[in-house]
């Protein structure tokens, strides 16, 4: 599809693109964020359907220094996925295909806007999970949990996104596509471009695809508790005697 406005002309491949007044005033602001009064009002959004069209939106946006923000999901409650007035929102949410789950191996490959609930469901369907759990989950975009590093209640055991991510397919400001990762666990050569993309917030480069690292389903039921809890509810004046 072809934009072309009195300051844009924008040809994409596959993708479309959207100016009405609606629109731009829905990707201006995050719904999630609660504290936003005012709602930016960008030139356009761009709804990619490949990563051609994500190629195409970022080397025009370059070339032209026009703002350019990537929205996943739009589930940021510090409304950092909302477009600036006067520039361009990228919108990833079309390339939600699970590309490949290689449960042998024990990852799984995906486009940038797969929610991350979806992967989850899928990969327990063979006895596997994805371990990252942001309040999220359900409704937010595997693109922005590593765009953000995200966390949440299974990070004290699993760590955040960042551990279980071990490759990517990044898009450059300049419209190139790089590599970087592999799909093994272990992979010490070179540098460590991976750990620098996870939590770069778009700074570096727009994520579009993502290989991921699943755990096998723990075996049993979980117990937490204390031994004595009749001890250890004690109002804290009566414990004194536990200090002689």
């Amino acid at each position: 599809m072809t934009l072309e406005t009195e300051s844009i002309h924008l040809e994409l491949p596959t993708g479309t693109v959207k100016t009405d007044a609606e629109t731009r005033t829905r990707f201006g602001r995050n719904a999630y964020t609660q504290e936003v009064i005012t709602t930016n009002t960008p030139l356009a959004v761009v709804f990619a359907k490949s990563i051609a069209d994500v190629q195409a939106t970022a080397r025009y946006a370059n070339q032209h220094h026009i703002p350019l923000t990537v929205w996943g999901a739009g589930t940021p409650i510090v409304n950092s996925s909302a477009g600036l007035t006067d520039g361009i929102v990228l919108d990833l949410s079309g390339l939600s295909h699970i590309i490949n789950i290689n449960i042998p191996n024990q990852y799984a490959v995906v486009e940038a806007g797969v929610l991350n609930g979806d992967l989850d469901q899928a990969a327990r369907k063979q006895g596997y999970f994805f371990a990252p759990d942001p309040g999220s989950k359900p409704i937010s975009s595997i693109g922005g949990n590593i765009a953000t590093n995200a966390g949440g209640m299974s990070s004290l055991k699993y760590g955040t996104t960042k551990q279980s991510v071990i490759g990517l397919q990044v898009v450059l400001a300049d419209g190139s596509l790089i590599n970087i990762g592999s799909h093994t666990f272990k992979d010490n050569v070179g540098y460590n471009l991976t750990d620098l993309f996870v939590g770069s917030e778009g700074t570096l480069g727009i994520i579009v695809t993502a290989t991921v690292r699943l755990l096998p389903v723990p075996f049993g039921n979980p117990i937490t508790g204390f031994s004595n809890l009749h001890r250890y509810g004690r109002p804290k004046q009566s414990r004194s005697e536990d200090f002689g």
